[in-house]
């Protein structure tokens, strides 16, 4: 199932900066706005929302490769937080989970301050196991932020939460204060010549030989 007009439905857009395939899911490079080297994204090759829309006869080639994909970015750059946003504050209306590198030359969330560290008070969150209990969560609520840091699940509830919510770039911003690096499409000519150095470099270390 495919949609028109998505981005991620584009199979000329996704080979831009395919990294690897299954059957139903990418791996692509982040081709705009990349946090680090190494930052990338499985993403479905059908249409869902998010993750949580998905149906559960996937569930096991997901997470199977979800999986293989955190080994690889481990092992090329730092051990990956992953974030998914739901549908929540979305950027692109189709399910995609970021594996952004804990560790990188302008942060560092592997001493001092966690990631999850940064998640506004009032968001309640409730821990999870996979991609199962995000489901649930979706069906109850219809929406969610997940993030998983050093193995664990964090299931934020957004259905009321009225600001938004993109811990991808804010959390590393707030924690370094460079606040000019929070969104990429206003970051300066040199730090976006950075950027397209670190999506090389990821395309370079992940991309299936």
């Amino acid at each position: 199932m495919r949609k028109e007009n998505c981005i991620f439905c584009d199979d000329k857009r996704i080979n831009e900066g395919l990294l690897n395939e299954t059957e139903n899911f990418y791996l692509r490079a982040n081709m705009k706005g990349a946090t680090a080297p190494g930052h990338c994204m499985v993403i479905s090759k059908s249409h869902f929302s998010c993750f949580g829309e998905m149906p559960s006869y996937l569930d096991e080639e997901y997470l199977d490769f979800v999986g293989s994909v955190e080994e690889r970015v481990e092992s090329a750059f730092s051990k990956p937080i992953l974030i998914e946003q739901g549908i929540h504050a979305q950027s692109i209306n189709h399910a995609h989970l970021h594996f952004l590198p804990s560790a990188s030359e302008w942060y560092n969330f592997t001493k001092g301050k966690h990631f999850v560290d940064f998640i506004p008070p009032e968001i309640l969150i409730t821990p999870g196991e996979d991609i199962r209990d995000i489901r649930k969560v979706f069906e109850e609520e219809g929406q969610y932020v997940s993030i998983e840091e050093q193995g664990r699940l964090y299931i934020c509830h957004t259905f009321n939460y009225n600001d938004l919510f993109r811990p991808g770039r804010e959390f590393p911003a707030k924690l370094t204060g460079l606040t000019h690096l929070l969104y990429w499409q206003t970051m300066p000519d040199a730090e976006k010549e950075k950027n397209r150095i670190w999506i090389e470099e990821t395309i370079q270390k992940l991309r299936r030989k």
